[in-house]
């Protein structure tokens, strides 16, 4: 087992460029990720999430509030609160800023190369000090090849840009594809005899891991793959069988075979081996939503979809997992239930909608689940809730040019990304057609 095998990452949303950052890094070396909002109510926790131990707790935000940040975090917690919740913080978390009036909202990713490589230099040797003796952190050694090539090469940001501008054919996911193939090269040309035992499996773990970025970034573009996948499968199963508790390996395999369409059987087996080491973790939530899009994309198996989504849903509750549920309950007609999901990620995302933190993804699914509550209540003869919730769609677009986080995350490519995301969901056209559909003077 690798010695960092999963971080748990609490950010108090405004830092959350800072927690991309570092969550990216970690998922680049092999690391699982678990995300927790320093806001959220341990009650609305599944209990998968309460009982998931991480090897390590970071925390990144502020010890006490600024001022500036005090007002920004007015609408949702007050300074008092946030003393409170930073107090219940656990006895060893880590803290990503030493010097809390220095943690300015994307303070790292608006550093030069050497401000990001000495901050996850630092960051990963004290979560190494955290969980391993000295004479096993000794054999670590991220900072020779695995920090600068992650770093400047801008992998973090190339990475969640596919995330968020999926299928997307455009400059930003060309950008993509030529970085991970960049830094593939680079990894290649590293002196692997440096990379021995654990630290062998992160290095190997981070060559397949930006050949799959590379390999999906070629889907998206509709390119030919640039990377052959059976070399990818026979690197993948050596580097699972060399570390078999390696759990992340496992899950990478699966991704593999994201690009290949028609492997849907291979693609389940891949990502069902992975969850014999993590079904009863959180982690397994993106498992199973994987599962159930390869299911769903396929045709032929509804079913065996919905039940990973509602498996997906039961480990962590994520806006993609409910929105799927949302959509199957429409199409069933069990509109309330419907309603109800749509109104879970309407909630989930209030906070950081609030203060304008919503990252281009979240901003894209507050609009269509507007869209799909419009569709539901148009299908139950609520026209009046149609309206209404056209409405909401419609004011949730206009905040795409007032979101603070396309500023701190694209600095002055903002424009061009807000445009990428206002392109994303045309509520103009939906209008239009719900307008040919409705009865007469109804919206």
């Amino acid at each position: 087992m690798c010695a960092i095998r999963s971080v748990k990452i609490i950010h108090d949303i405004i830092h959350r460029a800072d927690y991309i950052f570092l969550s990216e890094f970690l998922r680049y070396i092999g690391v699982l990720v678990y995300e927790d909002i320093l806001f959220d109510r341990e009650i609305d926790k599944t209990s998968y999430e309460k009982k998931t131990q991480c090897s390590a707790c970071v925390f990144i935000g502020e010890r006490s509030l600024s001022s500036q940040n005090k007002e920004l975090l007015a609408p949702i917690v007050d300074e008092t609160e946030y003393a409170d919740l930073i107090s219940r913080l656990p006895e060893d978390t880590l803290f990503l800023y030493e010097e809390c009036e220095k943690a300015e909202a994307g303070l790292i990713i608006k550093g030069d190369f050497f401000t990001q490589k000495t901050c996850l230099q630092a960051i990963t040797g004290k979560i190494l000090y955290l969980i391993s003796q000295k004479v096993e952190r000794d054999q670590y050694c991220f900072e020779d090849d695995l920090i600068p090539i992650f770093v400047q090469n801008n992998l973090f940001l190339h990475s969640v840009t596919m995330q968020y501008y999926s299928k997307t054919n455009d400059n930003v996911i060309q950008e993509a594809k030529d970085a991970f193939v960049a830094a593939c090269k680079e990894l290649e040309k590293c002196n692997t005899k440096n990379y021995t035992g654990k630290m062998r499996a992160h290095y190997m773990y981070a060559l397949l891991w930006t050949k799959v970025k590379g390999n999906i970034a070629c889907d998206y573009l509709e390119h030919v793959l640039y990377f052959p996948e059976d070399r990818m499968f026979e690197d993948c199963r050596k580097l699972i069988e060399d570390y078999p508790d390696f759990s992340n390996a496992k899950v990478l395999m699966g991704l593999c075979y994201e690009p290949l369409k028609k492997r849907t059987r291979d693609t389940v087996n891949a990502f069902s081996n992975a969850l014999d080491d993590i079904e009863d973790e959180c982690f397994a939530a993106s498992v199973y939503y994987w599962i159930g899009k390869r299911f769903e994309t396929d045709g032929r198996y509804p079913e065996q979809a919905k039940e990973c989504y509602r498996r997906s849903n039961n480990r962590s509750v994520k806006f993609r997992s409910l929105f799927k549920l949302g959509i199957i309950s429409r199409k069933e007609k069990n509109y309330g239930e419907a309603i109800s999901f749509f109104d879970t990620i309407l909630t989930k995302l209030q906070a950081k909608d609030t203060i304008g933190y919503t990252d281009p993804l979240e901003l894209e699914y507050i609009q269509k689940a507007y869209l799909q509550k419009c569709i539901t209540y148009y299908e139950g003869r609520r026209y009046d809730k149609v309206r209404e919730n056209m409405k909401l769609a419609e004011e949730a677009q206009d905040k795409i040019k007032q979101n603070k986080f396309f500023g701190i995350l694209y600095a002055d490519k903002q424009e061009t990304y807000q445009g990428l995301s206002g392109s994303r969901v045309n509520i103009s056209q939906f209008k239009s057609l719900m307008k040919e559909a409705f009865p007469e003077n109804t919206i």
